[in-house]
């Protein structure tokens, strides 16, 4: 995945090119919180939680994986829209 700052994701070793901010759904209504929906061709869709090890590389590091905790990289997405 890349944005417009060259944002890479990778969930589990795995680079990401299909992700997705979406609102969470809580007892059938729209919160104000977002959840990230990722697409890997083989597993198909995932929302991510903070089991996953998430990594980002890009922006002023843009050579080097940098771990992140599922609520950074939420506001990193969310910035990057």
């Amino acid at each position: 995945m890349e944005t417009k700052n060259q944002l890479m994701l990778r969930v589990n070793g795995i680079v990401i090119n299909e992700v997705k901010l979406r609102r969470k759904v809580i007892d059938g209504h729209l919160s104000e919180k977002y959840e990230v929906e990722v697409n890997d061709p083989i597993l198909g869709k995932l929302s991510l939680t903070n089991d996953f090890l998430i990594e980002v590389k890009g922006g002023v590091s843009p050579k080097v994986w940098h771990t992140i905790i599922l609520d950074n990289l939420v506001t990193l997405l969310f910035d990057n829209k």
